[in-house]
């Protein structure tokens, strides 16, 4: 399925905005941002299931990255202790394995 995007989507990576003064360090940035929305819409076909795969990346951010959780590092096993509040786990956890067996 081939999926177009606009430059709307594109303004979650700030592709669409200068922010220096030179062009070599304007381009720069901008090939910066080209690579992290390409990589973002790879893991969202690859990693991302049914209804998060139509979700931006603000929204990604909202509702899987910006969580309050613990790192617990024991003999060589890393374990996540997420709040209490986090209605997100399980789904998190499932994309979280997916990530890990790649």
């Amino acid at each position: 399925m081939i999926q177009t995007y606009s430059l709307f989507d594109k303004i979650n990576f700030n592709g669409g905005n200068p922010s220096h003064k030179e062009f070599v360090k304007n381009e720069m940035d901008f090939l910066i941002s080209s690579l992290a929305y390409n990589l973002y819409h790879v893991f969202q076909q690859t990693i991302l299931e049914e209804k998060d795969q139509t979700i931006r990346m603000n929204t990604y951010r909202l509702k899987y990255q910006k969580i309050a959780v613990k790192v617990i590092q024991h003999a060589r096993q890393v374990t996540l202790s997420f709040s209490s509040a986090y209605k997100n786990k399980t789904q998190f956890t499932q994309y979280w394995n997916k990530v890990l067996q790649i």
